[in-house]
């Protein structure tokens, strides 16, 4: 953890414990799901963060967050699936379920309203679902996710539990919201220098795939010099290692527990 940056320990943890409050006193996992938005914008060092985060006013990222917590039909395209995540991760499996910050990528992609947005590292596919929707009610975007194929026979194991074996990267996002996804499958090494070949610039990217130092640096070293000046870079776990914090140096980057976001540059 890079003493120079401050992760709000905190008050992330604090948040956490409304949240493992909802999980506990609420009967399904799409209503916890969609109680999050509207505690969300009543937790002020939250709401502060996302204000950094975006450069919008506090009204602003609040609005976005009760519009998530209100989007009833949203979560109920994810109830089926939310429900076999919360039974999976009763049997053990690690499914990459994000807590706080599904919210925060939802928040960030409708408050700035990205063209193109890249992701890398999708998982089940319920940051995707948010992001999706975003762009979905913003009218515009398109997010294109990478991320490595699943093999089948020993998905649990080799894939850290991340997706409960038999699922694919993604399943967890209902057909109405695939019209503005483009999901490539492979190594993100080879795929985003492609990608970026392809389609010019990007206004936001978000790195959610491998936390190793060196993968971590490639990502957000490629991400400063793709993103347009001015967008947006996001890193989950930015815990594991101090790549976010060296690449963001000298651009205010700011943090919330796992997740930081800085704007980006001139490109290199």
């Amino acid at each position: 953890m890079d003493p120079l940056l401050d992760f709000h320990n905190d008050e992330y943890a604090a948040l956490k414990r409304q949240v493992d409050h909802l999980i506990a006193t609420l009967p399904s996992a799409a209503e916890y799901e969609a109680a999050k938005g509207r505690m969300f914008a009543g937790f002020d060092p939250y709401v502060r963060f996302l204000t950094g985060a975006t450069g919008a006013p506090a009204a602003t990222v609040r609005d976005a967050l009760v519009e998530l917590s209100d989007d009833r039909e949203l979560f109920g395209m994810l109830d089926e699936g939310l429900q076999a995540l919360a039974g999976y991760a009763r049997q053990g499996v690690r499914t990459g379920e994000i807590r706080i910050h599904a919210h925060t990528v939802y928040t960030i992609a409708r408050v700035m309203k990205p063209a193109v947005m890249i992701e890398t590292g999708v998982a089940n596919g319920k940051s995707s679902a948010l992001i999706l929707r975003a762009l979905q009610k913003n009218g515009s975007g398109t997010l294109y996710s990478i991320d490595l194929p699943t093999r089948q026979e020993t998905a649990a194991a080799a894939d850290d539990g991340l997706l409960p074996t038999g699922r694919q990267p993604g399943w967890l996002v209902p057909g109405q919201l695939k019209g503005r996804w483009d999901l490539r499958l492979g190594d993100a090494r080879e795929l985003l220098p492609k990608l970026r070949a392809e389609i010019g610039a990007a206004d936001i990217f978000f790195h959610d795939s491998l936390h190793t130092y060196h993968h971590m640096r490639f990502e957000l070293t490629l991400a400063n010099a793709w993103v347009r000046p001015g967008g947006t870079i996001m890193c989950d776990d930015i815990q594991d290692n101090h790549a976010f914090a060296e690449v963001s140096r000298g651009l205010s980057p700011v943090a919330f527990g796992t997740l930081g976001v800085y704007r980006a540059g001139r490109h290199a």
